[in-house]
């Protein structure tokens, strides 16, 4: 729909708005009022896009078990295939003794 395209938009330029804040150095009270009404205005990027999120997951018929396995196959899958990956680079390039126990460890505290 192009109006939650429009949303998705706005909501964009408020998460720039959230990063790159007015200076309020100046001690004019125009620019701290300003500045304060924007960060109010710019905070409601966050919860947005979880309400838009949820709505177009809710809106499709791929509200399943489909879901979690293309949820699985595009986050969980890079991030363990990483995890491989730095842990080869650990041991190889940067000679860590790292055990079997460790790696697991490692996996389950999020240290890779």
């Amino acid at each position: 729909s192009i109006r939650l395209d429009n949303l998705r938009f706005i909501l964009s330029f408020f998460v720039v708005g959230i990063h790159t804040n007015l200076s309020t150095t100046n001690t004019s009270v125009l620019v701290t009022t300003i500045s304060i009404a924007l960060d109010v205005l710019y905070r409601t990027a966050v919860p947005g896009f979880f309400i838009l999120a949820g709505f177009l997951i809710l809106d499709s018929a791929d509200v399943s078990w489909n879901y979690a396995r293309k949820r699985i196959n595009r986050i969980l899958l890079p991030w363990f295939a990483w995890s491989i990956l730095y842990l080869i680079l650990r041991i190889t390039a940067w000679n860590q003794q790292i055990s079997v126990i460790s790696a697991i460890r490692c996996f389950i505290i999020g240290d890779t």
